[in-house]
């Protein structure tokens, strides 16, 4: 049996007006992959971040061993464990509140079936927080100007 390929993904998000985005970079031996995108329901920063790593989790085109970099707290400690105890509840918290973004979080548990992820805690990500704001700002300002926002 063959050894997972080992990936490394790094995720953050950013806004601008009403337009957030998410940036991710995979890193897997040689190759480096950018991937980013308009986030169209950008609820909360943990959210972007989220569809930040669901994106980039799905482009992996096996099964691989992944380790996740973000500066997003809340993210490594709801998958890290807050995520098992909200889908045993029902998609609820602890005070029986619906969890926001359960659907991302149930779709993440899907994702994380196929892969073996660690989450890491990375405040340090200056050079992908540049990148996100540069571009939630652009995509801002191109939609400002076809009247779309």
């Amino acid at each position: 049996m063959s050894e997972k390929p080992r990936v490394i993904i790094s995720v953050d998000a950013a806004t601008s007006g009403p337009v957030g985005t998410f940036t991710v970079l995979l890193q897997g031996g040689e190759r480096e992959k950018w991937v980013d995108g308009p986030v169209v329901d950008r609820t909360t920063y943990t959210s972007q971040v989220l569809h930040g790593l669901i994106t980039g989790l799905k482009a992996l085109k096996k099964p691989c061993t992944v380790q996740v970099f973000t500066s997003c707290r809340h993210t490594i400690d709801a998958a890290g464990g807050w995520i098992y105890g909200w889908s045993k509840k029902d998609w609820r918290t602890g005070n029986g509140d619906p969890v926001r973004d359960s659907n991302l979080w149930e779709e993440y548990l899907s994702l994380k079936s196929m892969h073996e992820i660690e989450i890491h805690h990375n405040p340090h990500m200056g050079h992908i927080r540049t990148m996100c704001s540069k571009r939630a700002q652009a995509r801002c300002i191109e939609l400002q100007k076809i009247a779309a926002i």
